[in-house]
């Protein structure tokens, strides 16, 4: 009976016998409400990756390279974005290049790191010093590409 409700046939739509006591509108507006609610869900609790890299050849890369159905991939090119974005919270991986056009990535790890230490911070950039490197992971980054 239910899926005769939801048939695309509309003669048997309308005259179908209700199901819970309501209408086709009602059943309707039900299902609405929980395809709403599986939305918000998923994208409530779905893996956030950040992504904050100036270089936008490198940013849409990296962006279409770690794309997966159960992942949003948030891109930033700068810092303000970048804090912004993190003040929306639910960020769950910090891939951060430290060359930036208004700042230092640097900088934004020890906010990171001070202010929402779960948060997994992997720096990606340019710079591959030893010295760089140590650098990098002293200050709290979690990795070092």
């Amino acid at each position: 009976m239910f899926l005769c409700l939801l048939s695309s046939d509309e003669d048997r739509i309308d005259k179908s016998p209700n199901l819970f006591g309501c209408d086709f509108q009602c059943i309707q507006k039900g299902l609405g409400f929980l395809f709403e609610f599986h939305i918000f869900f998923v994208y409530r609790f779905m893996e956030q990756l950040l992504i904050v890299e100036d270089d936008i050849g490198l940013n849409q890369g990296l962006c279409k390279a770690l794309k997966a159905d159960d992942r949003q991939i948030i891109s930033c090119h700068d810092l303000k974005a970048a804090r912004e974005q993190l003040l929306c919270g639910s960020v769950s991986l910090v891939l951060l290049d430290i060359n930036l056009p208004d700042g230092s990535g640097l900088e934004l790890l020890r906010e990171i790191k001070e202010n929402t230490p779960g948060i997994p911070v992997i720096l990606l950039t340019a710079n591959d010093t030893d010295l760089d490197i140590v650098d990098g992971l002293e200050r709290g980054a979690d990795d070092y590409i």
